[in-house]
């Protein structure tokens, strides 16, 4: 089984014989990533699962490239961010979400509701606002 060191190494492999480390930029890497992030939008949006895990798989490849230009790579980066989040104790809770609204009728023989049904509010007479 290849493991994701393996993989990693295989990436750098494959940028060094087409010039991408050392001739690229850890800039050039970083937005090709969020290029690539976008793809990603793209894909869970659409609900692409085939198209998602391609983009997630073109971000890794980039951030490979850029830890391997900054002399690091994405295991170390990944246990040095492990470190800082294990100890939190925070909770996501999804929200209340509204009902989803009703669609419009496209029934011609729809009535508005009764007029016993609808309630209207008077407001008072404004008064003419007094300066000294």
């Amino acid at each position: 089984m290849i493991t994701f060191e393996n993989y990693q190494d295989l990436v750098i492999d494959w940028a060094e014989t087409r010039k991408i480390i050392p001739n690229s930029t850890s800039t050039a890497q970083l937005l090709k990533a969020v290029s690539e992030m976008g793809e990603l939008a793209d894909a869970v949006n659409a609900g692409n699962r085939e198209d998602m895990i391609d983009a997630v798989g073109d971000v890794v490849v980039c951030l490979i490239n850029l830890c391997a230009l900054e002399d690091t790579d994405v295991t170390t980066c990944l246990a040095h961010a492990w470190q800082q989040i294990k100890d939190r104790k925070g909770l996501i809770i999804r929200p209340n979400r509204r009902p989803k609204p009703r669609p419009l009728s496209n029934d011609s023989t729809a009535q508005p509701p009764p007029t016993s049904e609808l309630k209207a509010t008077r407001l008072p007479p404004s008064t003419p606002s007094q300066t000294p």
